[in-house]
């Protein structure tokens, strides 16, 4: 996948407030079941985010484009993420983390 057909499919959100000084998240891959054949799931399969302080939102997509692409295994200590295992487990995007 290119960088720019990635960028174009993911998902930035900027979550700010609290006693920090916010994140940066990201999410990718959305899908959804057929409704018509029982398939009652939808959402997203990977979620990255991480402090504002740690990584800026370019190292942060960096990052995750180079997981998606198997060139990197494990993310950085400062990095949180969350797949889904199955599409049944898929996740929507969160008002706040």
């Amino acid at each position: 996948m290119t960088k720019k057909s990635f960028k174009e499919q993911v998902d930035y959100h900027n979550y700010v407030g609290g006693q920090t000084r916010g994140f940066h998240a990201f999410y990718f891959d959305y899908a959804q079941g057929n409704f018509d054949k029982g398939e009652h799931w939808r959402g997203f399969k990977y979620r990255v985010y991480c402090r504002k302080e740690a990584a800026t939102k370019k190292e942060l997509f960096d990052i995750f484009y180079q997981f998606i692409n198997g060139e990197i295994e494990n993310f950085p200590y400062y990095v949180i993420y969350k797949i889904a295992e199955t599409d049944e487990k898929r996740f929507k995007i969160q008002i706040s983390l």
